[in-house]
């Protein structure tokens, strides 16, 4: 296998090859109130990725139901056939590890820090007025990465400046360096 390290969660997080954190940037606790407010106001689903694993206080049917939703958007808009069973297969392993049903504020007024924020909407215009608003605060900044889905994260945190930062401190040449996503956005 490949041992390497590891720049995840859209920059906010460096990791070496044995696990150890060599840099992290989480959210402010005013983003993510302001994020959990439009979170709420647009009434969407929304996956706390935070320095203790990923927190939703949705159910586990209602992601389930997001993710089938976002599915038939995608085989629509392909011209694809998919069953509701390889959608979800697909997506399995985010159930898998998702605390459902917990209490964000509790978990972040704990100490519970937020390093990104998935929202996932069943209405594209919602969910598009949603990531305007947010994009109304200087401080995070959402992305469309999915048909239903815009991922947040502070406006200071990138994949970009994030190895940037990396290369530095790990002495190495931008040219000496390369970088391998997992997603399209990558």
């Amino acid at each position: 296998g490949i041992s390497c390290d590891i720049l995840s969660l859209s920059g906010g997080a460096i990791h070496d090859s044995q696990g150890n954190c060599l840099m992290s940037d989480t959210m402010q606790d005013a983003e993510v109130t302001f994020i959990r407010d439009v979170e709420h106001k647009y009434g969407l689903l929304a996956m706390y990725m935070t320095t203790k694993g990923v927190i939703s206080e949705q159910t586990c049917e209602e992601a389930r139901a997001h993710y089938l939703r976002q599915g038939h958007i995608l085989a629509e808009e392909t011209n694809r056939e998919i069953s509701d069973e390889e959608i979800i297969k697909k997506h399995q392993w985010v159930l898998d590890i998702v605390d459902f049903e917990a209490d964000i504020e509790e978990r972040v007024s704990a100490g519970e820090l937020v390093y990104k924020m998935v929202l996932m909407g069943m209405d594209p215009e919602e969910l598009e007025r949603a990531k305007d608003e947010i994009n109304g605060c200087p401080e995070v900044l959402a992305l469309k990465t999915a048909p239903a889905t815009i991922e947040v994260n502070a406006a200071r945190v990138n994949k970009g400046l994030s190895t940037m930062k990396y290369i530095e401190l790990k002495g190495f040449a931008p040219e000496e360096t390369m970088v391998i996503g997992d997603s399209g956005n990558d």
